[in-house]
């Protein structure tokens, strides 16, 4: 059963996370400049991406795209829904929801001109 409700583009940005805890406070930078996330699909309501750090399911997430992302929608907020370790490659693959609808029109406007 495929539980997408929207369809998944190919599309490669990188991507910088910050996690947050229940305060709000910032944690733990999990993308630096030695480790990175790169999106492999995205759709209007979040994105599968390859990290070289394990992401704790159900965790809030502040993401920020890199230079190739429209400026007035590069950093929003998400959660993370699932992470599995890569089988034969090192890295780990990670569902992250989109939760602000800032950034779910955003990526909605922006799927639409690449595909177009």
């Amino acid at each position: 059963m495929n539980r997408r409700r929207h369809a998944r583009f190919e599309d490669v940005h990188t991507v910088t996370l910050v996690e947050i805890i229940s305060t709000k406070a910032i944690t733990t930078h999990l993308a630096t400049i030695t480790t990175t996330a790169t999106t492999i699909d995205v759709s209007m309501r979040g994105m599968r991406l390859l990290s070289n750090a394990p992401l704790t399911d159900n965790t809030t997430l502040e993401f920020s795209f890199d230079d190739s992302f429209p400026e007035t929608s590069r950093s929003a907020r998400g959660q993370v829904e699932w992470c599995n370790k890569q089988i034969d490659v090192d890295g780990y693959q990670a569902g992250i929801s989109f939760s602000e609808q800032q950034i779910v029109e955003a990526m909605a406007l922006h799927l639409k001109r690449q595909n177009n």
